[in-house]
């Protein structure tokens, strides 16, 4: 019998092994086949990832953004070229049809060609003062690094959903997969790195939902606060969530979660998202 494949994580331009000594599963859902193992990832290579975005993310917001709008196109170009195999991964680990994986994989590519005709449409503004003789210039500036931390329904989008807005606007990232979806992620980041994208500017951390971030994440304490902004895709920052409308803090994680003031964007489908707390 085949051992299964072994992936690695994505960090600062190269594949590197997980720090621990913990593999997870990945599964065929329908037959439950062995597809893969991956990382059993933890704190540290999480603020590895972090620390490589953020040492890349000055220079990457320094190139004009019709320059980094090319490397979104780069991307796209690649693929489109592996969008066959891409499509059989999510089929495989994520119970799609082939038809639907597909669409995805194309639309992918799609967006990240969309994206990157945002380099010439995102601009700032001239204001004028109340001041005679005066103008107020508003420039326009990236946040830093971003993180995104995905769901499995649409594993591959997704990345792209995430990055491609971050990095068109000069942010760097560090993607986490869902557990149950990464092979297609390791794809991705396949693609970048033959690309030749700069280093730091994708980073791919594997590992279960309860990997602990440093300062992000659904088991995060809080507190930590090193990168600017986290999109999520049905958890929110600083509390434990498993639901797509609403975020609930366990008590002994509140103090805490109440003095962080991280920003984070939530893939919730309602328009009333809310915060509860038990008392």
């Amino acid at each position: 019998m085949t051992a299964p494949v072994q992936h690695p994580m994505y960090i600062d331009g190269q594949f590197v092994s997980g720090r621990g000594d913990g593999w997870i599963d990945v599964l065929n859902p329908a037959t439950e086949a062995l597809l893969s193992r991956i990382p059993d990832g933890t704190a540290e290579e999480a603020r590895l990832a972090i620390d490589a975005a953020e040492r890349a993310q000055p220079g990457w917001e320094a190139l004009p953004a019709i320059e980094r709008a090319g490397w979104l196109r780069k991307i796209a170009a690649g693929i489109r070229q592996r969008a066959d195999e891409i499509a059989g991964l999510i089929v495989a680990e994520g119970g799609k049809i082939q038809q639907l994986a597909a669409v995805e994989v194309a639309f992918t590519a799609d967006y990240l060609d969309y994206m990157a005709e945002w380099a010439r449409r995102y601009e700032g503004e001239i204001v004028q003062s109340d001041r005679p003789g005066e103008n107020i210039l508003v420039f326009k500036r990236a946040l830093g690094v971003t993180t995104g931390i995905l769901p499995w329904n649409f594993p591959f989008f997704l990345i792209a959903r995430k990055l491609a807005p971050a990095l068109i606007t000069g942010n760097t990232i560090v993607i986490k997969p869902s557990e149950f979806t990464p092979n297609n992620a390791i794809a991705f980041a396949e693609i970048v790195h033959q690309v030749g994208l700069p280093k730091g500017v994708f980073n791919l951390v594997l590992g279960r939902g309860e990997t602990g971030w440093p300062g992000a994440g659904r088991q995060s304490e809080g507190g930590d606060g090193q990168h600017d902004r986290q999109r999520g895709g049905g958890r929110k920052n600083y509390g434990r969530c498993g639901e797509k409308y609403h975020q609930s803090v366990p008590r002994a994680r509140r103090q805490s979660a109440c003095h962080c003031n991280g920003r984070c964007g939530s893939g919730a489908g309602g328009e009333s998202g809310s915060g509860l707390a038990g008392d």
